[in-house]
């Protein structure tokens, strides 16, 4: 259920409770819209006893997988209401055109290559599902954005408020439920009524296997391992940047706070999906977009801390900063500071974000994920935790005296 992957029930127990789930849906996306345009609505999506869902997807590393479509076209086979089973592989379902569509993005070429070998590719052509290319563009909001107040059904990693693609802040909310590939295709089989695979009888499934060829990598990708060719010319387009320089960590570290905040803060906000994707190759660009969906002040804001200069204002520091005697000693940067930081995708862009706009460190009480707390110690960025509750507002100073010795000791 929107807007976070830990919001899951069984289809069943949705279906117990339908009416009061979407209420709650529909108030927490109301909160996040705000007064943005007209209020978040999706009990539109409940009709004579039933949830019809507007969109349905089955897409990358998740849920694209061979034997999740050969399942999906074994459901789309199946005979519903007493109708007879057929043998004859293109009487399969029929989707209508003003019905609930159905999309699939095979995991990979090989995949992909796969399915249309096996006719597999076929089937799903011939009952009206669009194969997509491999790429993982609904799972994170580069393509099939929906509509305003519009639901989607997916197969995809995560569902986080805007990840599909979605503007709130300009007056379009739409919402994403996480479902297995092949319950999307009940649902899609039954007309669009939301229908758990368990539901259907007569489905025959049948034990096809992935053969994968490796020609398919052999005559695409280049293999430079093991010969370098240190002499070939890298052709860069205007949108693909240099690393800016960096900061080195010094004996002691100051930090401002640029940004603090209640709750949890994801690596959705911290990096969005969509249009920021397009800067993957530009570092500064990119970093433009950090928290600009929760708090579009931290840009600017750490932007400022990154441009001073350390030791000339060390007087605007803590007394202790102060007393540390040599500036050239002292590392000025910024810093974040949450509940808990770091919910979310695995973008390692999170965490670079940070550290290009000026970023030594995060504070929290917990960060989310192993990976990226280990993103932001690869970024040079220190994962700070404390017990303690965090009432540190932006603009505050923390002074860590000897934090270069602490590292390489171990401390």
């Amino acid at each position: 259920l929107p807007f976070h992957p830990s919001h899951a029930m069984p289809i069943r127990e949705f279906k117990d409770h339908m009416e009061d789930v979407l209420r709650e849906v529909e108030e927490a996306g109301n909160q996040i819209k705000g007064a943005h345009g007209e209020p978040f609505r999706i009990m539109q999506h409940l009709r004579g006893g039933a949830f019809y869902p507007d969109q349905a997807l089955v897409s990358g590393c998740a849920g694209g997988l061979f034997e999740n479509i050969v399942a999906m076209a074994d459901i789309l086979r199946a005979p519903l209401n007493g109708e007879a089973v057929s043998k004859d592989p293109e009487d399969i379902y029929g989707i209508p055109g003003n019905a609930l569509n159905l999309h699939v993005n095979p995991a990979s070429l090989p995949i992909m290559e796969d399915l249309m070998r096996q006719g597999i590719g076929s089937e799903l052509a011939l009952a009206g599902v669009t194969m997509r290319p491999c790429i993982c563009g609904p799972c994170f909001g580069v393509t099939d954005t929906p509509a305003n107040n519009q639901l989607s059904i997916r197969h995809v990693t995560r569902n986080y408020s805007t990840r599909e693609g979605s503007k709130p802040g300009q007056g379009q909310m739409a919402a994403v439920c996480l479902m297995d590939a092949r319950s999307i295709a009940a649902t899609v089989r039954n007309g669009g009524r939301l229908t758990a695979a368990t539901e259907l009888e007569n489905v025959e499934y049948r034990t096809l296997h992935h053969h994968f060829n490796e020609k398919i990598y052999e005559n695409q990708v280049v293999d430079y391992y093991g010969h370098a060719n240190p002499d070939a010319a890298l052709v860069k387009g205007p949108n693909i940047a240099d690393w800016p320089e960096m900061a080195p960590l010094k004996e002691n570290l100051l930090l401002k706070v640029a940004g603090s905040y209640h709750g949890s803060v994801t690596t959705d906000e911290l990096v969005p999906s969509g249009e920021a994707s397009s800067y993957r190759s530009n570092p500064e660009k990119i970093s433009g977009f950090t928290m600009i969906s929760r708090d579009p002040q931290y840009v600017p804001t750490a932007k400022a801390i990154r441009a001073i200069e350390a030791g000339p204002n060390l007087e605007h520091a803590p007394k202790n900063a102060q007393e540390a005697g040599d500036p050239s000693g002292v590392t000025f940067g910024s810093m974040m500071v949450s509940d808990q930081i770091g919910d979310g995708s695995s973008r390692e862009q999170a965490a670079s974000c940070q550290k290009v706009l000026g970023g030594f460190a995060n504070l929290a009480n917990e960060y989310s994920t192993k990976r990226y707390r280990s993103n932001l110690i690869n970024w040079g960025l220190l994962p700070l935790r404390t017990e303690e509750k965090l009432q540190l507002p932006q603009g505050s100073y923390v002074y860590i005296e000897g934090i270069r010795t602490l590292l390489r000791e171990g401390g």
